[in-house]
């Protein structure tokens, strides 16, 4: 990184205070910024040094006045840290101004015009305006005057069923609902009914209450303590006897009929999955409704490639020793779950799948399913390498980016040490940090400059398997993309009673500045502010970000 330092010396100037307006072009101003990380360190080569390519400088040209050498210059130099702890400049010590150096300065302003029109007195309306009127006045009598039809009759003189619910195959069914055309009792009878009031019969019979929602819609809902809704598994039907009567003693002349079904169960979450799975791992399957898990696990088929496995179901107290297992079944809902075992080790680097059959049972309702519901898993295979690279993709990498090798099985944190891996040549402030089965290295790495991660054969996964051989991984890293920092300000004043004042900006691959640099007056402010406005309306429209932007 490099610091270019521009250094205006000031000659003798007749204004109190000099604006100077730098208009930079070719690059891109972003700000500066810090992360903190806690790093896990590996092993760096310290016996290489580094160094810095020199830099070239370009005069500004003449000096601009006075005697000397006085006048503008620029100097090119090699950019350092940034201090942590900043000078503090003195306070330059004021003299306040004498009353007569005040009033010389008051007497320079133009004297104050005093306008007598200005002077008057509060001015109220000749006529004040009454509010608004929110409303709109209809010009009609009430009640009118002219003959009114009666009302329609609201039932009609049969009594019928205007619609019931649930009806055909659903997912789910809260309750039973029938709605009648006409009121079937009193209002002051809307209570609880007994089983021989009820005008709606469906089989199978289950634990529940029937109550009427208003005078004319029966519902029905279960009394279960398993369950807010009607068993699963289960093909209802209802029916409304031929002759039940309402209020005003219609009676219903044909009977009426429907159906509905709920579901047998459906595989709602399964565990394991995907590859690198241990030779003795939890099954875990979880449905939608309740299960008999003895019933369940006669029906299911395991197999590791073409070989049947044997199954058990898992005891509490091999749930409960394992975290990952526990975890799941505190989970899941009581009763609808099943956590199994094989009976012997599975083979490794094979496909393990699990197929719930059709004819699997429900401990709701007599419905078993109807199809096959399955998944399926890999045990690991050897330890292995299986990619590496940048972690934002780039080709060749870009410098500072982040370093990752993958894995195709998960690293043993607790076997792992930090000589299992080195970074040729020297990456300074490197750190390692492992996150499933990838490595992650991060430092600050440089441009142009292809760098060599040996990975020891003795790294370990999860299941106890090493690597076996030394492997030596190549990483590319290209050249870092043109960047500018500098002052997010517009206008940067500087004080026209430092010696030397300077601006710093720093820059990664720029080897020229092109610096355009202006004596102004406060009477050209009202120029540059349009040309702002200009710029931000044109430039930047035109300019996409990071393409040699201003």
């Amino acid at each position: 990184m490099t610091a270019i330092n521009k250094q205006v010396r000031f000659g003798w100037i007749s204004l109190a205070v000099l604006l100077v307006f730098i208009f930079i072009s070719g690059c891109r101003f972003a700000g500066l910024g810090e992360s903190s990380v806690t790093p896990q360190p590996i092993p760096i080569n310290t016996d290489s040094t580094s160094g810095s390519a020199p830099v070239e400088a370009e005069s500004a040209g003449s000096p601009a006045g006075g005697e000397g050498g006085s006048g503008l210059s620029l100097r090119l130099s090699d950019g350092n840290p940034i201090p942590t702890v900043y000078e503090v400049l003195a306070p330059v010590q004021g003299v306040p101004l004498s009353e007569e150096q005040i009033q010389a300065i008051l007497d320079r302003l133009t004297p104050w015009q005093v306008d007598q029109g200005l002077e008057t007195d509060f001015q109220l309306p000749d006529q004040i305006l009454p509010p608004p009127l929110t409303g709109e006045t209809i010009p009609e009598t009430f009640p009118s005057s002219s003959d009114l039809a009666g009302p329609e009759p609201v039932f009609g003189e049969e009594l019928e069923v205007l619609r019931f619910a649930p009806q055909g195959e659903v997912a789910i069914a809260p309750f039973i609902s029938v709605t009648f055309n006409q009121p079937m009792i009193a209002l002051n009878t809307l209570s609880a009914l007994s089983e021989e009031d009820v005008p709606v019969k469906f089989t199978p019979q289950i634990p529940g209450s029937w109550r009427w929602l208003g005078t004319r819609t029966l519902n029905f809902q279960a009394d279960s303590d398993l369950y807010d809704r009607l068993p699963m598994a289960t093909e209802y039907l209802v029916t409304i006897p031929a002759g039940v009567e309402s209020a005003s003693g219609s009676t219903l002349q044909e009977e009426v009929q429907f159906s509905f079904t709920t579901p047998p169960p459906i595989m709602e979450d399964y565990y394991p999955t995907n590859s690198s799975q241990p030779l003795d791992p939890f099954f875990f399957i979880s449905f939608d409704q309740r299960i008999d898990p003895g019933a369940v696990l006669d029906k299911l088929q395991v197999n590791a490639g073409n070989q049947q496995i044997k199954l058990r179901l898992a005891t509490d107290e091999e749930i409960q020793a394992d975290e990952a297992i526990s975890r799941r079944v505190e989970n899941a809902q009581k009763g609808r779950y099943l956590v199994f075992k094989a009976e012997e080790l599975l083979p490794t680097d094979t496909t393990v799948s699990v197929v719930v059959p059709a004819g699997t049972p429900s401990a709701e309702g007599p419905l078993t399913t109807t199809s096959d519901q399955s998944y399926s898993f890999r045990t690991y295979s050897p330890l292995r390498i299986e990619d590496h690279g940048c972690s934002w993709g780039d080709e060749p990498c870009r410098p500072l980016t982040p370093l990752y090798i993958r894995f195709n099985n998960p690293i043993d944190l607790d076997a792992y040490d930090p000589s299992m891996v080195t970074v040729e040549p020297a990456l300074p402030n490197a750190s390692v940090n492992i996150y499933g089965n990838t490595i992650n290295i991060q430092g600050n790495t440089q441009g142009r400059t292809t760098y060599w991660v040996t990975v020891d054969n003795s790294i370990a996964d999860q299941f106890g398997q090493t690597l076996g051989n030394n492997e030596r991984l190549r990483f590319r890293i290209g050249p870092a993309d043109p960047v500018m920092y500098g002052p997010n300000q517009t206008i940067v004043t500087m004080d026209p009673a430092d010696v030397n004042p300077a601006l710093s900006l720093f820059t990664i691959n720029f080897n020229k500045l092109n610096v355009e640099i202006y004596q102004v007056q406060t009477s050209d402010w009202p120029d540059f502010a349009q040309y702002l406005r200009d710029y931000q309306r044109t430039d930047l429209q035109l300019t996409p970000p990071g393409k040699n932007g201003r």
